[in-house]
């Protein structure tokens, strides 16, 4: 691929060189966890992600400037929950996930909580996505779509299918 950064796992994290532009370019079936890889040396991120149909992880540990991720998420399930979110700004509300068993809960799509419940998290008003992630069987839930008006709580509970 293109600019495809190498990477060794060492202790548990990715270290990583500084130039990731295209690495997952229209990658078709890429999409795991990357909370654990260390980008913190990353001078260039563009179209990283772009056109990776799959793709559905937002790395929420990690600090990416605009200025060096332009069109990382472009073509991505991210980008439509992006859009979303940005759509509905005119208040705030809550959203309460539970699940039958311990889970790793997603919001537009962030990780907000390795572990569930997360009781009364706050939203834009607007409409959200929702999933959660079961370790013990590796598998995502369904992603729902959770409406949110202002100052109103809504809650969400996940069986596994």
């Amino acid at each position: 691929m293109p600019g495809r950064s190498t990477s060794r796992l060492k202790n548990g994290t990715y270290q990583t060189s500084p130039i990731w532009r295209q690495c997952f370019f229209g990658a078709s079936a890429f999409n795991q966890p990357l909370e654990k890889w260390n980008v913190s040396k990353a001078t260039n991120m563009n179209v990283m992600f772009k056109d990776a149909k799959a793709f559905s992880y937002y790395p929420k540990s990690w600090d990416i400037p605009e200025d060096k991720s332009e069109d990382m998420f472009t073509g991505t399930p991210l980008e439509a929950d992006a859009k979303k979110k940005t759509d509905a700004a005119d208040g705030i509300g809550f959203i309460t996930i539970t699940a039958e068993s311990e889970a790793m809960v997603y919001v537009d799509p962030k990780l907000v909580s390795d572990k569930s419940p997360v009781t009364k998290h706050e939203v834009t008003s607007g409409t959200h996505t929702v999933r959660v992630y079961f370790p013990d069987t590796k598998k995502f839930s369904k992603t729902r779509e959770i409406h949110v008006d202002k100052d109103a709580t809504m809650s969400v509970h996940f069986t596994k299918e």
